[in-house]
């Protein structure tokens, strides 16, 4: 027969000596993070708000260190519509009203209504079904089920 192991209660055993609980410690550790914080997020606002005097974001590996972070180069201004549209694979809304959706499925939300014969450019046809689209009469991108979308023009 195995001997089983004694069970013990805890407050039969000794507890390791802790310091008392310090109200003012806390509150000081306390305003110490917020302070860490508040500088973080000041920071953070000024390389956000566009202001050309904040040096732009970079991301980096941290291989070498904090020191391995430098300032970007200041990036060019990023066109928000292709330069070359007038090749576009541009098709037309077969239905009188379609639904255009976050996702490619009718799980996601709907995000606009077109009607039937508005002209939307295809971004991607990946051969599931939907199509990943923008609508240049409103600007939205979005997806739309293929088979509400005429085939390609000639």
């Amino acid at each position: 027969m195995t001997a089983q192991p004694v069970l013990t209660r805890r407050t039969e055993t000794a507890a390791p000596d802790r310091p008392a609980a310090d109200p003012s410690l806390r509150r000081r550790a306390a305003a110490e993070q917020l302070a860490d914080a508040s500088g973080v997020l000041a920071s953070t606002q000024t390389a956000f708000s566009g202001a050309p005097e904040a040096a732009p974001l970079q991301l980096a590996s941290l291989d070498g260190g904090l020191a391995a972070i430098t300032a970007a180069p200041a990036a060019a201004a990023v066109p928000d519509r292709p330069a070359l549209e007038t090749h576009a694979d541009r098709r037309t809304i077969r239905a009188s009203r379609v639904n255009m959706r976050q996702g490619p499925g009718t799980n996601y939300p709907v995000i606009a209504r077109l009607l039937g014969g508005d002209e939307v450019i295809v971004i991607e046809d990946s051969g599931t079904g939907w199509l990943h689209l923008r609508a240049p009469a409103n600007g939205r991108v979005g997806w739309i089920a293929a088979s509400l979308v005429s085939k390609k023009r000639p």
